[in-house]
């Protein structure tokens, strides 16, 4: 005989013990939230029939949550548009140590373009996701061998405030995707769309850029412009992948060249090297960031290593970082050289995980302590923490992963409601894997309450459903 489920506060954990009735509460949650908020919005919404008695003998998947926002068109389309495209790549990607060897590249559409077009044009690009060196075959390239790992986005926020001290998350490369058909004149839809609103606008910073036009009329002459490169049309799938393949390899060869010359030449700064930590307000602030900009500047040469697919060598200039690093109390830049050695140490052994686990492990702690050292380190903590877990969980140590998910919890406790959103959703999803199906559907509970008490009376349920579906929840 079953025991009713109590709605008041957290007590609905201790009252029954099966899947479905967890996985219902999400449901529950994530169903009401979305009627009220798209109601009150004045959107379009469809009926949702109640969960039927047939349902509570299935097991419960977490595609359940996507049944019911995907009941909502905008939504839909929206989660459709980077599910597809980008779902699989976050997965490898998403809060791991490989992820620290990825470079940040954005699609994004130029013009107008059909949504299916650009979903489809998109999804061939971001196929070329992993670059071997060696077959770019370029004799100027001292970096000879490796692999270059490229995370393909769409719409990425244009700056994250702690570029300068991790490069995995800044956006370093830009690719637009043109539909020629659509568009009189290519040339103004360049200059406007392409050139002054992505790469002027929202991505001033970014290393390389192409904007990709596909299926061109024959009246439509190309533009003489570097990074403007019209794909030819293709009467097969295999031939349009074989163009676009050529461009991004192209890509990559000058990232790597362009990461090359910073290991060898120098990294030039435009501006201070600093984090969201440092507190520029004083002279004496002023001396002693110009006294750790050389360490400093040996931990971004390890990042750029990294990014170029040279893990041994990123390994070295982590270690020519922390030494003085440390004599100069730096310790969030310790725990970062630190962290990228434990990266440098997976991508080294991509192929076998298992392999050095304890040397990735006991560097990722040491870099916990010296962020702990620091003392406001607690999001460098926190995303330290979930990259450990999703280690463990890939080496199938699910209760290690599992205390380590809670460490991560706690700390964020006391953090403000909107970034408790990123890190309850991220720990649901890592324990949906694991299959452990309490803590997930508590977890995403909690994630919808953070939602709906953030960000409702907004109306902006975008963020909610493009995290729900692109980290497979």
């Amino acid at each position: 005989m079953g025991t009713s489920v109590q709605r008041s506060g957290h007590s609905f954990l201790s009252q029954r013990s099966t899947r479905d009735v967890w996985c219902q509460r999400v449901v529950w949650e994530l169903r009401l939230l979305v009627s009220k908020s798209v109601a009150a919005e004045g959107s379009w919404c469809a009926s949702h029939p109640p969960v039927s008695s047939a349902t509570r003998g299935r097991r419960p998947r977490g595609a359940v949550c996507r049944l019911w926002l995907g009941k909502v068109r905008p939504l839909r389309e929206e989660a459709a548009h980077a599910k597809g495209v980008m779902a699989a790549q976050r997965g490898r990607y998403h809060q791991n140590f490989v992820g620290e060897s990825a470079v940040q590249v954005v699609i994004v559409p130029v013009g107008s373009i059909d949504e299916a077009k650009f979903r489809e044009y998109a999804q061939v690009i971001a196929a070329n996701d992993v670059i071997d060196i060696m077959e770019l075959a370029n004799p100027q390239l001292r970096w000879a061998s490796g692999k270059v790992r490229i995370q393909f986005e769409l719409y990425r926020a244009p700056l994250s405030e702690w570029h300068q001290f991790q490069l995995h998350n800044k956006v370093i490369g830009l690719i637009g995707v043109m539909h020629c058909p659509r568009l009189q004149s290519l040339k103004d839809t360049y200059q406007k769309c392409f050139e002054n609103t992505y790469c002027k606008g929202m991505y001033p910073t970014v290393m390389n850029r192409k904007c990709l036009a596909f299926e061109p009329l024959p009246t439509q002459a190309d533009i003489a412009v570097g990074d403007f490169v019209m794909i030819p049309n293709s009467d097969t799938r295999e031939h349009l992948s074989f163009y676009v393949q050529a461009q991004i390899s192209d890509f990559a060869l000058t990232l790597l060249s362009l990461f090359e010359e910073r290991v060898t030449k120098g990294i030039p700064l435009v501006t201070p090297l600093v984090t969201p930590l440092d507190a520029n307000k004083t002279t004496e602030d002023t001396r002693l960031l110009k006294k750790r900009e050389p360490a400093r500047l040996l931990k971004m040469k390890g990042d750029y290593c990294l990014l170029g697919g040279q893990p041994q060598e990123a390994m070295a200039a982590y270690v020519a970082a922390i030494e003085p690093c440390k004599a100069t109390n730096d310790w969030e830049w310790v725990g970062g050289a630190m962290e990228g050695y434990s990266a440098a140490v997976v991508a080294q052994n991509d192929d076998n995980v298992a392999l050095h686990e304890d040397d990735v492990m006991s560097n990722a702690a040491l870099a916990r302590e010296y962020y702990q050292k620091r003392g406001t380190a607690h999001y460098l903590e926190i995303e330290l923490l979930l990259k450990m877990a999703r280690h463990q969980v890939d080496l199938g140590h699910k209760e290690n992963a599992a205390e380590l998910l809670m460490d991560a919890y706690n700390i964020g406790e006391t953090h403000i409601d909107s970034d408790k959103i990123y890190l309850t959703g991220s720990i649901a999803s890592l324990y949906r894997e694991m299959q452990f199906y309490r803590k997930y559907a508590f977890f995403m509970w909690m994630t919808s309450v953070l939602y709906r008490k953030v960000f409702v009376p907004t109306f902006d349920l975008h963020w909610l459903f493009f995290f729900t579906s692109t980290n497979g929840l």
